[in-house]
């Protein structure tokens, strides 16, 4: 009896509650940078967007005569590409047809800017 080894169950078992506790602690933490992170996307993302649109409102200026909004977006979507991933993007134009807002929406997150700096994201 005296070469037993290993840990007697009394020792498992506080091991495991020590354990628990912590993880009680540290999982929500955890989430929060999850969440942190998938909201730094959609602000990237829509920073891409935002590029995007500003390329493509000075080709147009050159390439076409008349303004159309639905070639302007399709022009936007093909210099995203089609790896981009989003729900749905969304732009917006001034009276000289000049892109004034962007929106960007996927997953949990909607995205905004008006000026190309200043990002507007919520959860939804």
């Amino acid at each position: 009896m005296k070469n037993k080894k290993g840990f007697t169950l009394i020792e498992l078992i506080v091991v495991i509650a020590i354990l628990g506790i912590l993880a009680l602690f540290l999982v929500p933490q955890f989430m929060g940078y999850a969440n942190d992170a998938k909201m730094q996307v959609a602000r990237a993302n829509t920073r891409t967007v935002w590029s995007a649109a500003k390329a493509v409102e000075v080709s147009y200026q050159y390439k076409y005569t008349e303004f159309d909004e639905a070639v302007f977006k399709a022009d936007v979507m093909d210099k995203l590409g089609t790896s981009f991933d989003a729900d749905e993007v969304s732009v917006a134009f001034d009276h000289n047809y000049m892109v004034s807002d962007v929106a960007y929406k996927t997953g949990d997150y909607t995205c905004e800017t008006t000026n190309g700096t200043d990002f507007v994201c919520t959860d939804q």
